[in-house]
């Protein structure tokens, strides 16, 4: 009841800050394009306004994952194909990686990969895990992502593993990466493994990393199969 108290005023906060905000972001990003027109055979100009538009990205970023993270959880649940959700979620990823040496993998198997869930929140989900890798990786980078057929509280259940080739968690890390606003990237709210457990969880499932990640980070997903009860 405390936690959900503390989401509701956060989430009230955030709601209102946001609606305000974006008016003054709308005339900004006005005057930063009547800019960029009036200085477009200036190249010093275009790279200062360039600045400015990722830095109002950041800023309406962290708007928008403090009011998902604080905003109830309603899932519109359907069977999809994971392995579908995977590869379109990569490729929504593919700003974040360009210029960049990638080794992508996902192994199927002889795995059915057919879930009930929320496709949307689950793209989400697998988002936030991968741009974690990303960020994490030097390159070459490494992910794969595999599939097992698992059970969870005793019924059927569908266990996605993403693990990559970075720096892996220390012991701190392991233990507190599901905590809101705990981070360790110089821009990262803190919010995106929070996120990732709360719609999982949502789901009836379970979210969790490797114990032994000294060669790399390991996030286990395991989603039941159907809706129960």
């Amino acid at each position: 009841l405390a936690q959900a108290e503390r989401l509701a005023s956060i989430g009230a906060a955030m709601a209102g800050l946001s609606h305000e905000s974006r008016n003054a972001l709308q005339r900004i990003q006005a005057s930063v394009d009547e800019l960029a027109e009036l200085g477009a055979d200036r190249p010093d100009l275009l790279t200062h306004i360039a600045g400015i538009r990722h830095s109002q990205d950041d800023l309406f970023q962290l708007y928008e994952e403090v009011r998902e993270f604080a905003a109830p959880v309603r899932l519109d649940r359907r069977v999809c194909d994971l392995d579908n959700i995977v590869h379109d979620t990569w490729a929504t990823l593919a700003i974040k990686r360009e210029g960049r040496t990638i080794w992508f993998r996902v192994h199927v198997g002889n795995v059915d990969l057919q879930c009930e869930v929320d496709e949307f929140a689950m793209r989400q989900t697998l988002r936030n895990i991968l741009e974690n890798s990303l960020a994490a990786c030097r390159d070459p980078a490494e992910i794969d992502v595999s599939f097992a057929a698992v059970t969870h509280l005793g019924k059927p259940a569908l266990r996605i593993s993403l693990r990559d080739n970075g720096p892996g968690l220390n012991e701190e890390q392991r233990r507190r990466i599901f905590d809101e606003f705990y981070t360790t990237k110089p821009d990262g709210t803190g919010l995106g493994m929070a996120i990732v457990k709360r719609i999982v969880e949502a789901h009836g499932g379970q979210v969790a990393v490797a114990a032994d990640s000294c060669s790399g980070a390991e996030v286990f997903v395991t989603l039941p199969r159907v809706r129960y009860g």
